[in-house]
């Protein structure tokens, strides 16, 4: 399994060679998160991995780990998840940056409408103020005076 993720996802991840056990630990190290990876793109290709959340006491926050098991596929199932994976990386990574870009261009438009608001507000101040000095008067007839 080491080989096929050498092959397949070098520059997208790391990992360690496992000492024992029948896991490889992989670190998606593109990404911040690989919950939608994991159920979504991978599941999508076929392929089956757990997300380093199953292991995390907070569910919400992002983790970019992943487990395969190399128990049971033979070694060419291996290689071929490995490049399944790989794939799936390289298209979560271009939804990544697609969902930055529409966050940034939503900042932008929330960054305008919140310029617009202190305006507003500072307008809405001045006019207060205006008013203060007017509605502190008294009025003739009304106050007795």
């Amino acid at each position: 399994m080491v080989a096929a993720a050498e092959k397949h996802l070098t520059g997208l991840a790391e990992w360690y060679k496992p000492t024992a056990g029948m896991f490889l630990w992989i670190h998606v190290k593109v990404l911040k998160d690989v919950r939608h990876l994991v159920t979504e793109e991978c599941i999508r290709r076929g392929v089956l991995f757990v997300t380093g959340h199953a292991y995390i006491v907070k569910q919400d926050v992002p983790c970019p780990y992943l487990r395969a098991s190399f128990s049971l596929p033979t070694l060419q199932e291996i290689d071929e998840g490995m490049a399944r994976l790989a794939d799936a990386i390289r298209e979560e990574m271009k939804t990544e940056g697609t969902a930055k870009r529409a966050k940034l261009r939503c900042c932008s438009v929330t960054e305008q409408i919140e310029e617009e608001s202190t305006h507003s507000r500072a307008s809405l101040q001045l006019l207060r103020q205006a008013s203060d000095g007017f509605l502190s008067r008294p009025l003739r007839g009304l106050s007795g005076t």
